[in-house]
């Protein structure tokens, strides 16, 4: 798999770097398609860390209610890293920065459940 990611991004450099040089915008098109593929290739790999984890939480006896937040907050944080760097390659670190800010509180959002149950469980063993 680690050669196929590898080929597909070297294969897309090569050609957003010829296609560059006549039309750039084109030249972006290529890089976010490359990108997309490879993502795309990646989502395998994903399900298959998804499912060891709810095996995981299965086998020890923790809810696996408490893991869909954190893999939410994952998914959210590689896609937010994925549509800042187009920003950014694409010359707008403003809007980069904003979508990273958006990411970051999307990800408090989540992990908001998380935070309310650790409170409730460390007063539960207090009270």
């Amino acid at each position: 798999m680690l050669l196929k990611i590898i080929s597909v991004g070297l294969v897309t450099v090569v050609l957003a770097m010829l296609i560059k040089q006549y039309r750039s915008d084109f030249s972006i098109l290529v890089s976010v398609c490359g990108g997309l593929i490879i993502f795309i290739m990646l989502i395998s790999g994903l399900e298959k860390i998804i499912d060891e984890i709810f095996n995981l939480s299965n086998t020890v006896g923790i809810k696996s209610e408490l893991f869909v937040p954190v893999i939410k907050a994952i998914g959210v944080g590689y896609i937010t890293e994925f549509v800042s760097d187009i920003a950014e390659d694409n010359g707008n670190k403003l809007l980069s920065n904003k979508i990273i800010l958006g990411g970051k509180i999307a990800i408090f959002m989540l992990a908001l459940p998380i935070i309310k149950n650790l409170v409730n469980t460390i007063l539960g063993l207090i009270l």
